[in-house]
């Protein structure tokens, strides 16, 4: 396939769509993305070649066929936006006939994509053409150039005339349903770069989602360059310094520096969610979200549910997230000797929150020594855990949440201790609690209950 486009005559949106469709089609029969993403490097390698050689037939086939990749969702936008910047940095008439493809067959795409991006390139090709206007020895733009530069806007700014932008060939109906039906858009590559697919130093399952953490991280200093600008702007109005009180609170990366200042310039939950998932990460900079998350959570005054807020939309979005929230507030569980009270009471309201919610296990205690005796720290979280727990819950949601415990052989022992617990040490906090009487009773009544689960015992 790829020899026809190199070697054959100049080709149309049909032949690229008929090949992308072909490449694509067989990952989702074969159930691996290995063939996009050996096909996508060897494009990668036959373009940067036909780019040295100046072959503008076979430019333009290849890069046609890498578009229709995109457009059917066997390669992600970001593998194209990362091709333009590329090209961008040499500007030459080859790359000017390469990014002017790009664009008149899925530019409007690219910018529904990712707006923010699509900026991005529309300002860097004009400082591009503003230094070459500028340069020393009188340099001039090509008729081409001029002409790239008027599209781009026109992308930006989507006023493309015709079908400029939306050059693709279309995908039959019958065919999108079988991509459907064989799940071949669970296949598509993720934060794979221009660089990672020409990178000569390939090694292992180099494709898979989070592999191209360069990607990722050019991602998030973007990301970090808005939440800079957008802190400015807010410490104008507000007097707060962000980046300041990241530094200050130990965000000693980048990374943690870019998620510290999302949270907490953001306006609400909502635009805190959207712009940490704009922020790309993947892998071990993903669980980075819980750590400086649960870090912000235990440093407030008092408990503040926005973190909760945070912490139920990304753990819906992805299993990832809640295996890492898992993970985070495990580890912090075993540290609870080191947090002052305050920290382990807003800790512990945020993880009965995420219990009560389904969104953790209560296994998660599971962290916790409670076999024998707890010290101080842990019977407090443990007082405070249980307080919202059952005060916020329902008797059926608590019967049937602790009856898993009961349910299943491998927490046995944490069952037998919560119960002990329960027992032994909860009516004694009760006790000498000064909450209101109607709240007292309904936790006696709801920690009977949980007992009664416990216990294996009906409602």
């Amino acid at each position: 396939l790829i020899r026809s486009a190199v070697e054959g005559p100049r080709a149309s949106a049909q032949f690229a769509a008929v090949t992308s469709s072909c490449i694509f089609g067989l990952a989702a029969q074969l159930g691996s993305s290995e063939l996009v993403a050996k096909f996508a490097a060897v494009l990668a390698e036959k373009i940067e070649a036909a780019l040295q050689g100046e072959d503008g037939r076979a430019l333009h086939n290849l890069v046609l066929t890498l578009v229709h990749l995109g457009n059917i969702g066997a390669l992600p936008y970001s593998t194209i936006f990362s091709f333009l910047f590329h090209l961008k940095e040499t500007f030459g008439v080859a790359e000017v006939e390469c990014i002017y493809t790009v664009l008149r067959f899925v530019g409007s795409p690219l910018r529904t994509s990712d707006p923010t991006r699509m900026k991005e390139f529309v300002i860097s090709v004009h400082e591009k053409a503003g230094r070459i206007r500028s340069s020393s020895n009188g340099g001039s733009l090509s008729q081409k150039q001029e002409i790239l530069l008027k599209s781009v806007v026109d992308i930006k700014n989507n006023r493309q005339r015709g079908n400029f932008g939306r050059g693709c060939h279309p995908i039959s109906p019958n065919l999108s349903s079988w991509f459907k039906s064989a799940k071949a858009t669970e296949l598509c590559l993720q934060n794979l770069s221009w660089h990672t697919l020409l990178s000569p130093d390939k090694r292992g399952l180099w494709w898979l989602e989070g592999s191209d953490l360069k990607s990722a991280n050019e991602k998030a200093e973007r990301e970090l360059e808005r939440a800079k600008r957008w802190g400015s702007k807010a410490t104008e109005q507000s007097g707060v310094d962000y980046m300041k009180i990241a530094s200050e609170q130990r965000m000693n990366t980048e990374i943690r520096r870019s998620i510290f200042v999302v949270i907490m310039s953001s306006e609400d939950y909502v635009d805190a969610f959207e712009r940490l998932v704009g922020l790309g990460l993947k892998g071990s900079q993903e669980r980075e979200i819980s750590r400086v998350l649960l870090h912000c959570c235990i440093q407030e005054a008092a408990y503040n549910p926005y973190y909760f807020y945070i912490a139920k939309s990304l753990i819906k979005q992805s299993k990832q997230q809640k295996l890492s929230f898992i993970f985070t507030i495990s580890d912090k569980l075993k540290e609870l000797s080191k947090l002052s009270a305050r920290s382990i009471a807003n800790i512990s309201k945020l993880v009965a929150a995420l219990v009560k919610g389904k969104l953790l296990p209560f296994t998660i205690i599971k962290a916790l020594s409670i076999s024998g005796n707890v010290n101080k720290k842990e019977a407090l979280f443990l007082q405070m855990l249980l307080e919202m727990y059952l005060l916020a819950s329902s008797e059926d949601a608590i019967h049937e949440q602790l009856l898993t415990l009961y349910m299943r052989p491998e927490y046995k022992t944490l069952k037998t201790s919560l119960s002990m617990y329960i027992i032994k040490f909860f009516p004694k906090y009760l006790k000498h609690s000064k909450m209101e009487a109607d709240d007292l009773k309904d936790l006696k009544v709801k920690s009977a209950v949980a007992l009664k689960a416990l216990s294996g015992n009906a409602l």
